[in-house]
């Protein structure tokens, strides 16, 4: 938890569709399928920065696949920034993980320093992450 008063927290239980999320973006560019589940589900509008194409959405999946890591730029929820890092078993993913803050904090943060953080947290966990490729 922040030690500022702005905080974010996240909803234990609450859903969210993957093309608004960081941690959405990152699990979706490993699927063979995932222009099937961008159709299945949708790409709403959940805020003026949503990304709601498929074409626009497969291309933000192919740079998260080159840069190792996804962001979401207040997509799901305005004023807020993720960066999210899949976490891999071997060459699976496995899960993902992300840090979320408001935009001029997470923002204010260099990107790839920020993602490599987060790679060596993950690798805590016992699993191999990924390097950018």
């Amino acid at each position: 938890a922040s030690p500022r008063r702005l905080r974010m927290f996240a909803e234990v239980g609450r859903r969210v569709l993957p093309h608004s999320t960081a941690v959405g973006k990152v699990l979706l560019a490993e699927r063979a399928d995932a222009a099937a589940i961008l159709t299945r589900t949708g790409l709403p509008r959940r805020s003026e920065h949503t990304i709601t194409s498929i074409e626009a959405m497969l291309a933000e999946l192919d740079r998260v696949r080159e840069q190792g890591y996804a962001m979401d730029f207040g997509e799901e929820e305005l004023g807020v920034h993720c960066l999210a890092v899949p976490v891999r078993d071997g060459a699976r993913v496995i899960a993902a993980m992300s840090i979320s803050g408001p935009v001029d904090r997470i923002g204010a943060l260099g990107r790839e320093e920020l993602a490599q953080g987060m790679r060596t947290i993950a690798a805590a966990f016992g699993t191999d992450v990924a390097p950018p490729r």
